[in-house]
């Protein structure tokens, strides 16, 4: 088991670790370089913690559930940023399968 980051939400996926702590740190850095104002960010980024910590193998529906809420939120609310979202995020994230 591979366990890195601040919550120990780390998993491996192809070849890499990808600690789901920097993806949201990531995703906050971006929308607040973007001037994404304060409430439409921290609703996308708790979305996006929801799918972080749904990404277990026995949890598919779940995970699926919460990408697209996820994904509908940030088309309505940030249309500018689904692109980097469906492109840089929700990849990493929906590989990420924590392992137990």
């Amino acid at each position: 088991m591979v366990r890195i980051g601040y919550t120990g939400l780390s998993v491996v996926c192809v070849g890499h670790v990808y600690c789901a702590r920097h993806i949201y740190d990531n995703v906050q850095r971006h929308l607040t370089d973007k001037g994404v104002d304060v409430q439409t960010r921290q609703q996308l980024l708790r979305l996006l913690q929801t799918c972080c910590e749904t990404q277990t193998a026995d949890t598919s529906a779940a995970s699926d559930d919460a990408a697209q809420q996820l994904l509908e939120y940030v088309r309505l609310y940030t249309p500018d940023h689904a692109d980097y979202i469906v492109k840089h995020v929700l990849p990493k994230v929906h590989n990420n399968k924590t392992v137990r």
